[in-house]
């Protein structure tokens, strides 16, 4: 299947080793650590998942692969990837990927109530994060 980063529903912040990504509707955000961020840049064009998956257990202990499924049926549950029938325009540099340490997605929905407000119509005259 090929997927693609859902940009129209996610922001995200790239700190190199750890990717945060904040759902805009519903307030949820995520962390991705370990090889999380390397395989998500490599969606941000598109990319086969089985190409993504193949060629990281090649390189890497073939016991990781069930990780790596995980991760990448993770990714697509939280519409974090959505599949799509595009193909990318330019074949993914797949070589930056490594596996180091096993890819990581951890999700918050600690402060979604905060990320949704409103900073201009949903506060009180007390100031966020101080709803009316």
């Amino acid at each position: 299947m090929v997927a693609i980063f859902n940009n129209t529903t996610f922001d995200f912040e790239d700190f190199d080793e750890e990717i945060v990504l904040i759902h805009m509707q519903s307030g949820v955000y995520y962390t991705l650590k370990g090889s999380g961020p390397a395989i998500l840049r490599v969606f941000q064009n598109g990319c086969s998942t089985e190409d993504i998956k193949d060629f990281l257990v090649s390189r890497a202990n073939p016991e990781w692969s069930r990780n790596v499924d995980d991760f990448l049926a993770q990714l697509l549950a939280e519409d974090i990837l959505i599949p799509t029938d595009m193909l990318p325009s330019v074949q993914p540099d797949l070589s930056s990927l490594t596996m180091q340490e096993m890819p990581i997605l951890e999700k918050f929905d600690d402060v979604s109530d905060l990320i949704k407000l409103d900073p201009i119509h949903d506060v009180s005259d007390l100031g966020w994060p101080n709803k009316k």
